[in-house]
């Protein structure tokens, strides 16, 4: 998976380090990001993208507390302001009940998220190339 650098700036909401870490790994080493944020709740989310540059994509976790993924995607898809904010959403639920309810809600996609850092890879790889195919303009 050779290809040149694409500036995308990608925000990650996940209250596991360990998880954000294995993400993050997956991200650079695809070479499609220059920046990543990495923000551990929904609340500090929301913060964020109300009062900085919108980012040009999400990965979203479902399960945090205080204001969870559910919420947070309701709140950004609600505001005009950001509701043109690709999220993905990345989680550990197998729930079909979840994925119907997010992609209700304008969810981008929804990636159940793999125990090794290759699928990491892999996944993150084809959901960065889904989202440019979606529209260069969003992520240029």
């Amino acid at each position: 998976m050779t290809h040149s650098k694409d500036v995308i700036e990608i925000l990650i909401v996940e209250d596991d380090p360990f998880q954000a870490e294995l993400c993050i790994s997956a991200l650079e080493e695809n070479n499609v990001t220059n920046t990543i944020i990495h923000l551990k709740n929904g609340e500090v989310a929301l913060e964020y993208i109300n009062s900085n540059d919108k980012p040009k994509v999400m990965f979203l976790d479902l399960r945090m507390p205080g204001m969870d993924g559910f919420d947070v995607l309701r709140a950004i898809k609600s505001d005009e302001k950001t509701s043109e904010i690709p999220v993905i959403v990345f989680t550990s639920s197998t729930s079909t009940s979840d994925k119907r309810e997010c992609y209700s809600l304008g969810a981008k996609d929804y990636i159940i998220k793999p125990s090794e850092i290759e699928s990491y890879k892999h996944i993150t790889y084809q959901s960065i190339n889904s989202l440019l195919a979606y529209s260069s303009q969003i992520l240029i």
